[in-house]
């Protein structure tokens, strides 16, 4: 027979629960977070709407928290205890940075923003600011008031969006967990590299507005806690044929790229079409640097990245209006981004605590060369009803290809320079990936006196095959991966 004895060292249970309490304070007091608020305004004192405010660690600037000011120009974001730095920007302003050491609540009053100023001799020059308005459900951008809108790609313009946060490699919206790009409430179905690549192609000039959908209506598919960002381009002159060619070169310490577009419209009587050629060609770069602490030890590492970007992009569409209610169209669009080499090369240094020079080193080389092909067809109506009802269906086809080749060789070293045992690291990987996505969607917009509403259905089918092949690794034992998925997805708003 098994016996088991319970041995209770506190017969209390109010003293169980004093216990508890007293572990659990330590936990309780390492994750405590503050709030940073404060107020931001204009040299003359009025408040600045939709200004970005990033909180990044002080040390090394990574991310903590981001929002931006409400139309009173508050703001509010939340941080663990420790030295902190606060980063405001709007286009039309100076940048600002703000040190803050958090150790609390922490109010920081009010900050004023410059106005940006160019001297020209005796002249100054203030920049324009463009229209940027906040609605129940998104912020509006006029981009065609904005001087990026002249000679520069669409990846430019975003990065002075409010409520974006953008870089050489990433879109993200402030809040939110992931991002869809829009062109005209049709969505851009790419990600990553390509889509970054896709909107350094796509020209400025032929932007009207950019729309960031922090709570998406129900036309935009929207996953998780996806936002939405909408660009919309300039609507073609009534009666009129005709096109225009941009081109533009940008040369910087880390970047050489070229770009040349073309655009050809035609819109007369109840015919409306244009297609558009546009390709980018040269090579970027980036340095960045990563400092993570741990409990015995800290990682310093750099990392020097260079990559080509040779960019096609074909676009095309017809529209026809049967009648002043009815619209029926097709819009096509080929992207195909050739065969890229990228090289990263990355140094990390490993410090014991209080040491002043590395104890050991990694260094290592990655080259990849990736290229993908995306075509995707577009079929849509709309109708227009009475008393301001709307109907629009909408029928998508998209096929992406996707090649990747990419090399490792990693190794690690003692402060001597000798090899330290059992830190080699190399591989080489072969990836393919081909997806067909069938997809379509049925929308209505119902107005009424004080609100309107979006409701509607849409359904996806998606059949993904993808080849991943290891030549070879530290295992000496090839390794292979094949899977075919597939997956419909069926809703309702």
């Amino acid at each position: 027979m098994n016996t088991y004895m319970k041995t209770s060292y506190f017969p209390s249970s109010r003293k169980k629960l004093w216990l508890m309490l007293f572990l659990c304070i330590p936990v309780w007091l390492q994750a405590q977070s503050y709030q940073i608020t404060g107020h931001i305004y204009d040299e003359k004192q009025q408040p600045v709407e939709v200004a970005n405010v990033i909180l990044v660690h002080a040390a090394d600037s990574s991310y903590i928290d981001a929002c931006i000011t409400e139309p009173d120009g508050s703001f509010a974001v939340t941080s663990t205890p420790g030295d902190r730095l606060l980063y405001i920007h709007l286009i039309g302003y100076e940048e600002r940075y703000v040190p803050v050491s958090v150790n609390g609540t922490t109010h920081l009053g009010s900050l004023t923003l410059a106005s940006r100023s160019i001297g020209l001799e005796a002249v100054t020059v203030v920049a324009a600011k463009p229209i940027v308005r906040r609605e129940i459900d998104r912020i509006v951008f006029d981009a065609s008031n904005s001087a990026l809108a002249v000679g520069g790609s669409a990846m430019e313009v975003l990065q002075d969006v409010p409520g974006l946060m953008v870089d050489h490699r990433t879109i993200a919206i402030i809040g939110k967990g992931s991002v869809k790009v829009y062109v005209n409430n049709k969505e851009i179905k790419l990600s990553g590299d390509e889509l970054t690549a896709y909107l350094r192609s796509f020209s400025s000039s032929d932007i009207e507005s950019i729309e960031v959908y922090t709570v998406p209506p129900s036309r935009f598919e929207a996953a998780g806690n996806a936002g939405i960002i909408n660009i919309r381009t300039k609507k073609q002159r009534a009666d009129f044929i005709g096109g225009n060619l941009n081109t533009s070169y940008n040369y910087s310490q880390t970047e050489h790229l070229g770009y040349a577009g073309t655009n050809l419209m035609l819109n007369k009587n109840r015919i409306s079409s244009f297609l558009n050629f546009s390709g980018m060609g040269g090579t970027m770069g980036y340095i960045e640097r990563n400092e993570t602490h741990y409990t015995e030890s800290t990682w310093k590492s750099r990392s020097d990245v260079s990559y080509k970007v040779p960019t096609l992009n074909i676009e095309g569409g017809l529209d026809i209006r049967l009648n002043n209610d009815w619209n029926i169209g097709l819009q096509g669009r080929y992207n195909k981004r050739f065969s890229a080499d990228v090289e990263e090369i990355n140094r990390t240094d490993i410090y014991a605590l209080q040491r002043v020079r590395p104890d050991s080193f990694y260094l290592s080389t990655d080259t990849r060369t990736n290229g993908n092909q995306q075509k995707q067809l577009n079929l849509h109506a709309d109708k227009r009803f009475g008393g301001g009802k709307k109907m629009m269906w909408d029928a998508d086809y998209l096929r992406y290809d996707r090649t990747n080749f990419n090399t490792l060789n990693s190794m690690g070293y003692e402060a001597d320079g000798s090899v330290k045992h059992n830190s080699g690291l190399d591989y080489v990987r072969d990836e393919n990936r081909k997806v067909d996505v069938y997809s379509g969607s049925l929308d209505f917009i119902l107005p009424f006196p004080e609100f309107s509403m979006t409701t509607g259905g849409k359904f996806s089918h998606s059949d993904t095959r993808n080849d991943l092949l290891y030549e070879h690794s530290d295992l000496d034992v090839d390794q292979q991966d094949t899977f075919d998925y597939k997956e419909s997805i069926y809703a309702c708003m």
